[in-house]
């Protein structure tokens, strides 16, 4: 699953023009990147809207909407309920402050987003190791 979400987002990356630096350190799923390409598509969609081009501005809307659906809506409402992020005073507001920016945007594009299952921390035992060895 997870690597078909990274070639997703790499798609829709590579369809709109995002390009990471190669020495970036964020994954493609990243929330600062995800959050940075929703507002390359915002900004586009401004830009068309203003050279009144109506076929270039819906499909950028569509990506957005698309994008929030599959990726960001789902991320933002998932990583704001993890446990360690909830105790953490800083993060805590910084996730929330990003899980409602997401939330307004789907309410405004009237999408419905489930957050993701793929952050739910499970514990399969005590005794953790990497092929053999301690990680």
């Amino acid at each position: 699953v997870k690597g078909s979400e990274l070639a997703d987002l790499a798609g829709f990356y590579k369809a709109f023009g995002f390009e990471m630096n190669e020495s970036a350190r964020e994954m493609l799923d990243h929330i600062s990147v995800e959050l940075e390409f929703y507002t390359l598509l915002l900004m586009k969609q401004r830009a068309l809207e203003e050279a009144n081009d109506q076929e270039g501005t819906e499909i950028v809307l569509d990506a957005r909407k698309k994008f929030l659906k599959d990726h960001l809506g789902r991320f933002s409402g998932a990583i704001v309920d993890r446990p360690g992020v909830q105790s953490n005073p800083f993060y805590s507001l910084v996730f929330q402050f990003c899980s409602n920016l997401t939330k307004q945007e789907c309410e405004t594009l009237n999408i419905n987003v489930l957050p993701a299952d793929f952050l739910v921390t499970k514990v399969e035992g005590s005794d953790m190791s990497c092929g053999g060895s301690a990680c």
